[in-house]
């Protein structure tokens, strides 16, 4: 009877199922788990305006088409965030501390060449990568993980995308 007992907690408080291995129970989200996500949720944000401006200020159609794809990504994230944070803690506060590679202001001048653009954008997705992979590492919480898994390899790709432009632009 214990055991029944303690099994309905569980399953109450921070729920259990099969993972993709099989037997293993969810880990329950914790405040921490929350900090993780909303600060890189926010680090996100922090980008729309470099995404905004490769979107609609630079003459070449790739790099548009891409911040367009970043743009449709980032809202993706942002819904699955969202969802995530509202089963997992529908009434906490969000906590944010952004790291210090965020620090700094990602935007570009009013009329930025493409190569601003996208030194802004390596930046901003070089440190929200490194924070991306950071989450990934701290976050137990079995439900953020798909989150944080795909957030991580979006942004290695990216970067790669990026970096490649940018080498070839000079």
């Amino acid at each position: 009877m214990k055991s029944a007992v303690a099994l309905l907690v569980v399953l109450m408080l921070g729920g259990c199922g099969a993972t993709s291995v099989g037997t293993s129970a969810t880990v329950a989200a914790t405040t921490d788990d929350l900090r993780w996500i909303d600060t890189l949720r926010e680090l996100d944000e922090k980008g729309d305006s470099v995404v905004g401006a490769a979107k609609f200020q630079s003459p070449r159609k790739e790099l548009s088409a891409f911040a367009d794809a970043a743009s449709h990504a980032h809202k993706e994230r942002t819904e699955e965030i969202k969802a995530w944070r509202s089963s997992s803690f529908p009434t906490a506060l969000s906590a944010v501390e952004l790291p210090p590679c965020a620090q700094r202001d990602f935007r570009v001048g009013p009329k930025p060449s493409d190569l601003e653009i996208l030194d802004a954008f390596i930046a901003h997705r070089e440190c929200a990568s490194s924070y991306a992979n950071q989450a990934l590492a701290a976050v137990r919480a079995t439900n953020a993980q798909h989150v944080l898994e795909e957030t991580a390899r979006t942004f290695a790709a990216e970067l790669q995308q990026l970096r490649a432009w940018r080498e070839s632009w000079k």
